[in-house]
């Protein structure tokens, strides 16, 4: 399947979603799966957000070592995933926090964190998405899936416009 079938198959479930459903069918919806038990369903779509220079990629970036390697986050249980981290803000300044992180956690490797070292653009076209939807395909899925910084994703467009932001959700939609 290619990046523009992917792109429509993922468009017909948009559209499937939408489709009325029985009462009986309703009842026989599983629940959802966590990765995170109580903090981060699986599946999901999640914002954190907060002043800046408060810790917010220190935390992300350790949520996602958490779910990879499958251990427990601030005494929440973990389903272990393999994650791919965008570094869309700090690029390859990533390798020092991983550093650091191996250094703190005592680890060697961790084979389910994979990171796009790179700043991206989710808002005014769909070229990077369609690109990263063929690198994803190349690895395989992913459980998580972190864009580090929205601002960074957005490429000019503003977290504060309806349009913009609008834009950059269908298209972390078409990516989930």
């Amino acid at each position: 399947m290619d990046s523009l079938e992917a792109l429509e198959l993922a468009e017909r479930k948009q559209i499937d979603r939408l489709r009325p459903k029985a009462f009986t069918d309703l009842l026989s919806i599983s629940n959802n799966s966590y990765l995170i038990k109580g903090l981060l369903d699986s599946g999901a779509m999640s914002l954190i957000y907060g002043e800046t220079n408060v810790g917010k990629t220190f935390f992300v970036l350790d949520l996602a070592i958490h779910v990879a390697l499958g251990q427990p986050f601030f005494d929440c249980n973990v389903n272990t995933g393999r994650v791919l981290y965008i570094a869309a803000e700090m690029g390859t300044g990533i390798k020092n926090r991983l550093k650091a992180i191996q250094k703190h956690y005592q680890i060697d490797d961790i084979e389910n964190f994979y990171a796009i070292c790179a700043s991206i653009n989710l808002c005014s076209n769909q070229e990077d998405l369609r690109v990263i939807i063929e690198q994803i395909k190349k690895v395989g899925k992913f459980d998580l899936i972190i864009i580090d910084t929205l601002s960074r994703a957005l490429a000019g467009g503003h977290e504060n416009s309806p349009d913009d932001m609008g834009k950059f959700i269908r298209n972390c939609d078409i990516l989930r």
